[in-house]
């Protein structure tokens, strides 16, 4: 099981690398730049308004989701199944996830952006490890 493993990691970077290299300049730098915005806005923040600090973190969140579906465009046909696969399962599985939350009295606030996050991750290994066995 190691070969198995240490391939689907090394399949998954080099996919990953190529599918970085095709897109758009544009898109990169959308990608990069609405991450670090996102990633600074959550963790350092003295003094802004929360009104302000709000506006940053969607209009960062906004930017991660155009530049993905622009990579997503520029990817050959197995590559747009797993995106597709794993919108599915981080759908399905984060609504879950937040459902249960509200049910149950739990409040994630802006860990919701992790928990989606984390499902989209979660269901793009999942769909490239199914899929590159088909």
């Amino acid at each position: 099981m190691p070969d198995e493993r240490e391939s689907l990691v090394s399949d998954l970077a080099r996919e990953t690398w190529r599918s970085w290299i095709e897109m758009p300049r544009w898109a990169q730098l959308t990608l990069v730049a609405g991450t670090v915005v996102h990633l600074v806005s959550s963790f350092a923040h003295p003094g802004v308004p929360y009104a302000v600090l709000g506006s940053i973190r969607v209009a960062a969140f906004v930017a991660i989701i155009v530049a993905l579906i622009e990579n997503a465009k520029t990817l050959d046909e197995f590559y747009a199944r797993v995106y597709l696969d794993a919108c599915a399962i981080a759908l399905v599985l984060s609504s879950v996830i937040l459902y249960a939350g509200a049910e149950f009295g739990v409040q994630f606030g802006l860990l919701t952006v992790a928990v989606l996050y984390g499902a989209f991750l979660l269901g793009f290994v999942v769909a490239f490890a199914r899929l590159r066995r088909a």
